[in-house]
């Protein structure tokens, strides 16, 4: 028996970690498209990089010619990737970054300049946010300035409804359902969402009218204990 070996780099494991998240990923958007499709909807997958403006513009022209309009623009990529600040890179930085922020405002931007803004935004943000957390100082700000941005929108286009959702870990698919992150949701004290409970939500909060930032999640353990008494502010000093 002949043997052959094809190619002499071996793949480390955050490589093959990456390969199998994006084949995940891929395996979540077609089981997705099924069941939208299983209820009686119709799906038009677009691949895109949000982050490039003018590739966001064709598309977002695209769909006006097709449809006429955008009724609902719910804004929910992004990426993470958990590491001590001194360790990150400038590059990694921007681009946790600029998925979520760049990726809005490019379609946004794109809708505004043909005069096609929806009548309702929803933003997917997180509660590390909210409320920080270790090793996401990129992902936690770019989800706060989204949480910003509704009230923006509010001021400036009062007839759009705009909500920003800081959701907390979900299980079962996500960015938090991978690796060894349940485990360390669980020794943190945060519960983690069903998708069968949460995606339900999304729905309620397009129909309930109300706008701005909106937290939904089991419980917060270690994120409600407070580090420093009264938030680390001298309250003495302060006065």
């Amino acid at each position: 028996m002949r043997m052959m070996t094809v190619g002499s780099i071996k793949p480390t494991p955050a490589q093959v970690e990456e390969r199998i998240a994006s084949l995940r990923r891929a395996a979540e958007t077609h089981n997705t498209i099924q069941a939208v499709e299983k209820l009686g909807g119709k799906v038009d997958y677009l691949n895109c990089d949000i982050t490039d403006s003018h590739l966001v513009s064709e598309v977002m022209n695209r769909i006006i010619m097709e449809a006429g309009r955008v009724d609902v623009f719910i804004h929910a990529a992004g990426q993470e990737r958990s590491r001590k600040f001194e360790n990150k890179t400038s590059d990694e930085f921007r681009n946790i970054i600029s998925v979520k922020v760049d990726g809005f405002f490019n379609i946004f931007n794109s809708l505004e300049a043909i005069q096609k803004l929806p009548r309702e935004i929803i933003l997917f943000t997180s509660i590390a946010g909210r409320f920080g957390n270790s090793g996401q100082t990129d992902y936690s700000a770019a989800n706060d300035l989204l949480c910003k941005m509704v009230l923006a929108i509010s001021e400036q286009y009062p007839e759009i409804k705009a909500t920003a959702i800081d959701w907390g870990a979900w299980s079962k698919i996500g960015m938090a359902s991978r690796g060894h992150i349940p485990e360390l949701m669980k020794r943190a004290g945060i519960d983690m969402i069903s998708p069968e409970a949460a995606a339900p939500m999304v729905m309620a909060e397009l129909e309930a009218g109300s706008s701005g930032e909106v937290l939904i999640a089991g419980s917060l353990g270690l994120l409600m204990r407070e580090k420093w008494e009264n938030s680390g502010l001298d309250i003495s000093r302060a006065d």
